[in-house]
């Protein structure tokens, strides 16, 4: 009787996880199919040609409201301003609050990459670890 709650918790669980799937199943399908309607026409076009040797792209994930290189001036600004270490959550609500849109849960994320990314490089510093993970500006740095 204890573990009937935890069940029901992970049942639910199991149905969202299987019903991403057949809806991410049912996407790949459509893509597939697209392909080979291109493939086709580049056949028709250029009988020569093998479609299947043509390199993939990977396509570049835009957050809406920032231009291209605007999400990391923008972090460049928070952290040059910022008291203290701030974490990638609370650099992602100052950007959008910088910005003057509404904040999403996704930011986060797209800033943890571009401060990953900026530590790799040297521009901003790192401390801590995992949930308590803070980034600041190297010292005597501005970041850019």
């Amino acid at each position: 009787m204890a573990h009937t709650l935890l069940i029901s918790g992970i049942r639910r669980k199991r149905a969202l996880l299987a019903g991403e799937i057949t809806k991410i199943a049912r996407l790949l399908e459509h893509k597939r199919r697209d392909l080979a309607a291109v493939d086709q026409m580049l056949r028709l076009l250029d009988t020569n040609i093998n479609p299947a040797k043509i390199k993939g792209i990977r396509p570049h994930l835009w957050m809406d409201g920032f231009c291209y290189g605007e999400l990391t001036r923008v972090t460049y600004t928070v952290l040059r301003n910022a008291p203290h270490p701030m974490s990638a959550r609370q650099i992602a609500e100052a950007a959008a609050k910088t910005k003057g849109i509404p904040f999403i849960p996704a930011m986060t994320s797209r800033a943890l990459h571009n401060l990953t990314r900026l530590a790799r490089v040297g521009r901003v510093c790192r401390s801590g670890k995992r949930r308590q993970l803070k980034w600041s500006l190297p010292s005597g740095g501005s970041g850019e």
